[in-house]
């Protein structure tokens, strides 16, 4: 378990601390929530069966609670995530919460996302 989902087990609400995280790292410069989509914005929608969640290395679109959020793998143990769409994939590893578990698998907010 990562310290990040350690930190939204003991908040009891993932869905505002990821939204608080996300600000503090500088999300929303490129977000179409705020101003219009990135030339490039990832688009697609991440393939989910129950609460399990599959994440490509190229990106896509998941909700976590009331948000929309853009995520993606770097590898098969990272997760980076941004609220919000219109993100591109350089701006979401650039400016993303990275989250790494040596098994791929991170849970959020009741989902479990696996990288693929």
């Amino acid at each position: 378990m990562t310290h990040f989902t350690r930190q939204f087990l003991a908040q009891g609400t993932a869905a505002l601390l990821l939204g608080a995280a996300l600000t503090a790292c500088g999300g929303g410069s490129d977000s179409a929530d705020n101003g219009g989509a990135a030339s490039g914005a990832i688009t697609k929608a991440c393939v989910q069966e129950g609460n399990n969640v599959s994440v490509t290395q190229d990106g896509c679109l998941t909700e976590f609670g009331k948000n929309t959020q853009t995520v993606a793998c770097s590898g098969s143990n990272t997760l980076h995530v941004l609220t919000g769409t219109g993100w591109t994939h350089d701006a979401l590893v650039q400016s993303g919460s990275k989250n790494t578990t040596g098994s791929g698998q991170f849970g959020f907010n009741g989902l479990v996302l696996r990288c693929i």
